[in-house]
């Protein structure tokens, strides 16, 4: 008796989480149009002032496809009045966090990795002619659940990544999509030696070469509603981590209140309701703005409340834990059990004494009993395994003939990122652990 392939993709994407974002004048047609919503603005220069080039030829001197990424993160009335965009290697930021957003290819590349036998290609590297972007991803799972696509889209699917049609079963059991935030190629770069377990998927999977986000501000919340619309912030609405309503407030993006702000459905979406209701769709993630990669949930006619889990910062210590899961129950579920789920001492005690010295702190001076600081540290890394395997194990994920659906995101690349900087040891070591829950969570969905 032979088993039915099941089907993992891992999906490795740079969502960075501080504006950095740009100006932009007239420029010639291309895939995008015009570009007469946007108003072009000076960029920052390292010269004196009377040197300084006028603003219009300054905001056209930029690069072409520079332009076009900024172009595709725009939306009338939610986006800021004026872009902005440092000159290099200049940066907006603060003393105490570091940045990494933008339209440069630098912030733009990003691993884009689809891994499952019996659905996709094992050919390692995959080098195609035309651009790939974040937005080709939720075409390519809606390939694979044979599920047409909206045309009008901004991606299209990475067929080439996939078996055949005719050579792969009819659907895969579970599609999981994993997203390492903040983790593009100059970070792994940087850090070669720290993520052989991803390396090993690239090898015997499909690996799409020079993948880029594809659109600036490449912020959290905007990214991950392109992943799961396959469109950019332009068509989606969603634009930044903060950013204005119909009332002209700055608020949070995606922050838990009905979705509204998301104009397009996700695939997920899409494929729960044409199902109706049947397959089951759920994520773990470390806010409400990720959310845009998995969908609305009951929002829509017709739909049902999808598992949400969302980790909050408090009151999670040493000794109260890690703090509550939630979700907003008008539009998800959270299952209850997911408030217990043991381990949490033996990840915290273990991240402890990694340095070698048990003393309430990660690499001698990252806090760990300090509610925000412990999310930040590896610790959250390995404790969000173990919520997503008890999520998929008790809610039966990938048990029944109808696809399910489950998203995540590792949220501590992007979080060290900020606090320490890509070059500092911390990443490396964070790269380790996301590396090592990469490979236990695989190596537990292909046994169950």
């Amino acid at each position: 008796m032979t088993r039915s392939p099941r089907w993992v993709a891992v999906l490795l994407v740079a969502a960075a989480c501080s504006a950095a974002s740009q100006a932009t004048g007239d420029f010639p047609e291309g895939e995008e149009g015009s570009v007469e919503a946007l108003a072009p603005v000076a960029t920052a220069a390292p010269v004196a002032l009377r040197e300084r080039p006028a603003w219009l030829e300054s905001g056209c001197s930029l690069p072409l496809e520079h332009l076009r990424r900024i172009k595709r993160g725009y939306y009338r009335g939610r986006s800021p009045d004026l872009f902005l965009v440092p000159r290099q290697p200049h940066f907006f930021g603060r003393f105490f966090s570091t940045t990494h957003s933008g339209p440069w290819e630098y912030v733009q590349e990003v691993p884009l990795v689809f891994y499952g036998p019996g659905f996709v290609e094992a050919q390692g590297t995959l080098e195609l002619r035309r651009k790939i972007t974040l937005a080709d991803l939720a075409p390519t799972v809606a390939r694979l659940l044979r599920m047409g696509w909206p045309k009008e889209r901004a991606g299209r699917a990475v067929k080439e990544a996939l078996l055949p049609d005719a050579a792969r079963p009819r659907s895969p059991k579970l599609i999981v999509q994993v997203v390492w935030d903040g983790g593009g190629w100059n970070v792994l770069n940087r850090w070669p030696r720290a993520w052989p377990f991803l390396a090993s998927l690239m090898e015997g999977g499909t690996s799409v070469a020079d993948a880029m986000v594809g659109s600036s501000p490449s912020v959290t919340p905007a990214i991950h509603s392109t992943m799961g619309t396959g469109a950019f912030p332009r068509r989606h609405g969603v634009v930044d981590i903060y950013m204005r309503n119909a009332e002209g407030e700055v608020t949070g993006a995606l922050n838990g209140q009905p979705a509204d702000e998301l104009e397009l459905t996700t695939v997920g979406d899409v494929f729960d309701r044409r199902n109706g209701n049947r397959p089951k769709v759920g994520a773990v993630t470390y806010r409400y703005f990720h959310l845009g990669m998995m969908g609305h949930g009951a929002m829509l006619r017709g739909a049902d409340r999808d598992f949400v889990a969302i980790a909050t910062r408090e009151p999670g210590n040493r000794v109260t834990g890690p703090g509550r899961i939630v979700t907003n129950p008008d539009l998800y579920q959270l299952p209850y059990y997911l408030d217990d789920v043991p381990g949490w001492d033996e990840d915290l005690r273990a991240v402890d004494v990694a340095d070698g010295k048990l003393d309430g702190k990660w690499m001698r001076h990252a806090d760990l009993t300090d509610p925000t600081t412990v999310r930040h540290s590896p610790v959250w890394t390995l404790y969000q395994t173990r919520l997503i395997k008890e999520l998929l194990a008790r809610e039966d994920f990938g048990a029944n003939r109808v696809p399910d659906l489950f998203f995540t995101n590792y949220k501590q690349v992007d979080d060290v990122g900020h606090d320490y900087n890509m070059v500092e040891p911390q990443m490396r070591e964070i790269l380790r652990y996301s590396d090592e829950s990469l490979e236990g969570l695989t190596r537990w969905l292909d046994r169950k």
